[in-house]
């Protein structure tokens, strides 16, 4: 079975990224071919599925049948939830990628060694753009970096490196039109311009960074500033860094692509020449193609089953009655409905399945859709960096060597509390 697997998953899901890419370039035919792809890759990664992944599958085959009845599956259009699951794989084939790359090897020993005063804003920095390439493997990478090259008789020292490593790791969902929040919202909503939503996500992001940076300077583990010893990044680095948004750009603006459209032929490109520079490049790929599987299919279940959840509205969606309050205060709820259920363990991408019926009424026009999408793009942001059952809180926590509770409470509760509230204020006065 493993063998059959190491050669038939890779090749489906290079096939199913391309299919997936010429569906979206307008040619309808190839959307079954698309689809017979998606479910021939989900049943040969089947046995490899973490638990989540396997849950959000079964939620979805009941969504199916609940909807059966009066809903003709041929008219529920699935093109967002095969663009997202075929994004997700990419982006981990990029990162797989990247992460083997030793100029980035080397920009992180660089990185941690940095001291001065402008430590916490270089370091966040630096882990903003490599996570423009690498994403959540941004804040992985430079944790990992921190492990090693930090005894456990400096946790002062280790804590601070990571905070400001999460600080830049939000910056990641909130800013970058790459990144899997804005490229699900806008596979959603497709005439959605990132720049519509960036002046909310930026004040959301500038205060997030902002309490995250204060939230460090009042903290027990803070360290005497000093002289300043930041390394310009290395050019090479920056050439890597943004190896993805430069292409992008060109595709976006040269062949008036969607944005998503042309950050996954970028991806792809991006990923195979990447690889042919790399010793043993070859098996990068096939390895890296299915690397984000877990991921892949927990988004791409989410959305899939959130699209199946809105044909039937409104007899699932009419009785949450968003539509009924004051609108100024719906994208502060909206946000809420990613940050309460994140205490408990619930994923983001679980959430906007849970709230896409619910907020459908608001996307259909531009002045009232561009907040409630800035609420679910800022709600997927800092339900991962405030949850205990986040990734990149998980990620840090077991880099401190504490527990995930103890570091969203005790280390870092400030910045877990007065965060969202910040990002509620900024929604709320940009919807009124």
């Amino acid at each position: 079975m493993k063998g059959r697997f190491t050669q038939a998953a890779p090749l489906c899901s290079a096939l199913l990224i391309a299919a997936t890419f010429i569906v979206r370039a307008g040619w309808d035919a190839a959307m079954p071919v698309a689809l017979i792809f998606a479910v021939a890759l989900v049943i040969l990664l089947l046995p490899m599925l973490g638990r989540l992944a396997r849950v959000l599958l079964a939620i979805f085959g009941l969504a199916l049948v609940l909807a059966s009845p009066s809903v003709r599956m041929a008219d529920v259009d699935f093109e967002a939830a095969l663009f997202v699951f075929s994004f997700v794989l990419a982006t981990g084939l990029l990162r797989e990628i990247a992460l083997r790359d030793p100029d980035l090897q080397r920009f992180g020993a660089a990185l941690v060694s940095v001291r001065g005063a402008y430590r916490f804003s270089a370091i966040s920095l630096y882990v903003f753009l490599s996570g423009l390439t690498l994403l959540v493997g941004a804040l992985q990478f430079m944790v990992g970096l921190v492990s090693e090259r930090n005894s456990s008789n400096r946790q002062s020292e280790r804590m601070s490196l990571l905070r400001a490593g999460l600080a830049g790791y939000v910056l990641i969902p909130l800013l970058s039109p790459l990144a899997i929040p804005f490229i699900v919202v806008s596979s959603m909503v497709p005439n959605l311009i990132w720049i519509e939503t960036l002046p909310i996500l930026l004040g959301i992001a500038t205060t997030s960074w902002v309490i995250l940076f204060l939230q460090d300077r009042i903290s027990a583990d803070a360290l005497p500033t000093s002289a300043a010893t930041v390394k310009r990044p290395d050019g090479t680095f920056l050439v890597k860094a943004l190896a993805v948004v430069g292409p992008t750009t060109g595709l976006y603006w040269l062949f008036d692509l969607r944005l998503g459209d042309a950050a996954l032929a970028a991806i792809s490109i991006a990923a195979v020449l990447w690889a042919l520079k790399l010793e043993k490049g070859a098996s990068v790929l096939i390895e890296g193609v299915v690397s984000a599987r877990n991921e892949a299919v927990i988004i791409g279940a989410s959305v899939a089953t959130g699209l199946v959840l809105v044909s039937i509205v409104p007899a699932f969606g009419a009785g949450v009655g968003l539509h009924e309050l004051h609108y100024a205060l719906v994208p502060p709820l909206v946000l809420a409905t990613f940050i309460i259920p994140g205490f408990v363990g619930v994923q983001p991408a679980v959430c906007f399945m849970l709230i896409t019926p619910a907020i459908a009424p608001f996307l259909t026009e531009s002045d009232t859709a561009v907040p409630v999408l800035a609420a679910v793009i800022a709600g997927w942001a800092l339900n991962s960096i405030t949850s205990p059952f986040g990734l990149p809180i998980l990620v840090v926590a077991r880099a401190a060597a504490i527990s995930p509770i103890e570091f969203l409470v005790r280390r870092n509760g400030i910045a877990t509390i007065v965060m969202p509230v910040l990002a509620a204020a900024v929604l709320f006065l940009a919807a009124v």
